[in-house]
């Protein structure tokens, strides 16, 4: 997969929330394999005697893997989660919005961004 810009990307970024998703193509799936081995190989090896080590370990790697997801992944749409809070003028769009199914019904909605 790759952007407009032409940057091939290994992790695609959330529809909804932050972050990124699972691996998109095959090298995203090799870093993520090696991560979660290394997870794996930490946690049988250091957290019966050094559990402080293994923390270390663990908040190092997770670090590691959110730098290349960062370096390799799609671009964060943070603008998205701003646009949703933003307040209009509008007598039908300050209803609370569904967000599941986009009406602005006065059904009572499942869950709405920002405070009433």
């Amino acid at each position: 997969m790759k952007e407009p810009s032409g940057k091939e990307i290994w992790f695609p970024a959330k529809r909804y929330g932050w972050g990124w998703g699972l691996p998109c193509a095959w090298q995203g799936w090799v870093v993520f394999g090696g991560w979660l081995l290394m997870i794996i190989l930490s946690a049988l090896l250091l957290m019966p005697s050094h559990p402080w080590l293994f923390e270390g370990a663990v908040l190092t790697l997770v670090a590691a893997l959110i730098a290349i997801c960062w370096w390799k992944g799609e671009k964060v749409r943070w603008a998205q989660l701003s646009h949703a809070n933003r307040r209009v003028s509008s007598p039908e769009a300050s209803r609370p919005r569904d967000v599941w199914s986009g009406t602005t019904g006065r059904q009572k909605p499942r869950w709405r961004w920002g405070k009433d």
